[in-house]
């Protein structure tokens, strides 16, 4: 009886992969970015207006893409996004501009260009009090120390590791992949 569990499980991965079941997720994840992305494009259409709604709106167009292909579908927005915040000195939107190139940098892995965009997140968001700030500065300084972490430096890692966690409110700690 215990020889025939690894066989089932070994005959059913077999009978997935012949049946394509096993790459439906890839799949899944795409047409979930579609979808999102649609809809964000579509609430994109209502801000016409260079104002913080359509900055908002740009953002939330950044925020359906998870993996590098989709980065780089969304990365026009970007642009647009990066130069209406710093225009209207929305440093709310400019943070989260600054880390999520950082995050595409990362992606790329290319560090260097990475720790210059979540460095250059940390220095806006300097002494801000407010909470989206905050939590961009310190998701920033998250992904620097996975940067650091993954160069096998780990004392600056946990030096970061340590200054994110101090920029999360208390309340956002439950909601984080991180902790």
């Amino acid at each position: 009886m215990r020889f025939l569990k690894p066989q089932i499980v070994f005959l059913a991965i077999f009978l997935m992969a012949r049946t394509g079941l096993l790459q439906a997720q890839p799949d899944f994840y795409q047409k979930q970015f579609e979808h999102n992305r649609d809809n964000a494009l579509h609430e994109l259409s209502k801000h016409p207006n260079p104002d913080t709604a359509r900055d908002i709106a740009l953002v939330n167009i950044l925020d359906c893409a998870a993996f590098l292909s989709q980065k780089k579908q969304v990365l026009p927005y970007w642009q647009e996004a990066i130069q209406l915040s710093r225009k209207l000195r929305f440093k709310k939107v400019e943070v989260i501009c600054l880390e999520w190139m950082g995050g595409y940098y990362k992606s790329q892995q290319k560090s260097d260009s990475a720790i210059r965009y979540l460095d250059s997140a940390v220095l806006v968001a300097d002494t801000a009090s407010d909470k989206w700030v905050r939590r961009g500065k310190a998701f920033a300084l998250f992904q620097k120390a996975m940067i650091y972490e993954t160069q096998a430096n780990y004392f600056p890692a946990l030096n970061f590791y340590f200054e994110s966690l101090k920029n999360y409110d208390s309340t956002d700690l439950n909601k984080e992949k991180m902790v």
